[in-house]
């Protein structure tokens, strides 16, 4: 069921248990499959290489290692308003691909304009955060996900248990239907809403920001380093993960999604 009303929606999100809206969104589906179509032809070249900068910006390739073992593999690309900047300062001829960064910018620009209403009204919900002021100062990101297929990987887990950095989470798209959240009312693992057929609502979520924001305090484990864990504040992120629902070993293709992380000027 879609929350048309914003107020309604993000009374939703502060309340006690923290849990995903599903709110109206159009993303037209052309541009979803330009987008990929897009993507997975860089990633057929060996241009790729060059839409790499640091660690969070443009093309990625994540999987598991001694740090990280349960990690995913995956390919990701992350698109925020200064990448073509980058591209121009690596040298990167960006004429033959000047559609798909187009087509970027004009989804996260259609993200940030429609999440606007949803900021403001907790500004109304929770006054004296500044969530729109810090919002609009946000460095915001969209990330096209391509997953490895379960077939390869031997492995259901697309995304284990986690919460999201950003301060705020729109879960646009996926091919398959594996996103699920934990309801701390039930004490159970809840489907997400099916964004696999259509692109006209969008999953809505709180990160971490929002808890820092709001009071919370970080976690460090015993050897001082920062977890994925939030203790208190007024707002809670929400816990989920992808999980595959099929026969792992029938599952030959790809997962794709698309996620915008909208963020607040907090460095974690």
């Amino acid at each position: 069921m879609f929350i048309y009303n914003p107020m309604e929606a993000v009374d939703m999100l502060c309340g006690v248990f923290p849990r995903p809206v599903s709110i109206p969104f159009h993303l037209e589906q052309h541009l979803t499959a330009r987008l990929f179509a897009w993507f997975e032809k860089l990633l057929q070249s060996s241009e790729w290489k060059s839409w790499q900068f640091g660690e969070d910006d443009g093309i990625q390739r994540r999987d598991p290692s001694p740090a990280h073992p349960t990690r995913d593999p995956k390919w990701l690309f992350h698109f925020k308003q200064h990448v073509p900047d980058l591209l121009e300062t690596y040298r990167v001829n960006i004429r033959k691909h000047f559609q798909f960064l187009i087509d970027c910018e004009h989804a996260l620009f259609q993200i940030i304009t429609d999440a606007a209403p949803y900021i403001t009204a907790m500004d109304t919900i929770l006054p004296g955060f500044a969530f729109l002021r810090n919002f609009q100062e946000g460095v915001h990101t969209l990330r096209l996900i391509i997953d490895d297929p379960p077939a390869i990987t031997g492995n259901n887990v697309v995304a284990d248990t986690h919460t999201d950095l950003s301060f705020c989470t729109y879960h646009l798209w996926e091919s398959r239907p594996e996103m699920l959240y934990y309801d701390e009312g039930s004490d159970t693992w809840v489907s997400a809403p099916d964004q696999s057929v259509d692109h006209d609502h969008t999953t809505f979520f709180l990160g971490r920001k929002a808890a820092i924001m709001t009071g919370g305090t970080r976690v460090y484990d015993s050897n001082g380093n920062q977890t994925l864990e939030v203790n208190g504040g007024i707002l809670r992120p929400l816990r989920h993960m992808v999980r595959e629902r099929g026969n792992v070993a029938l599952l030959t293709t790809p997962r794709k999604a698309i996620v915008a992380f909208l963020h607040v000027p907090l460095v974690l």
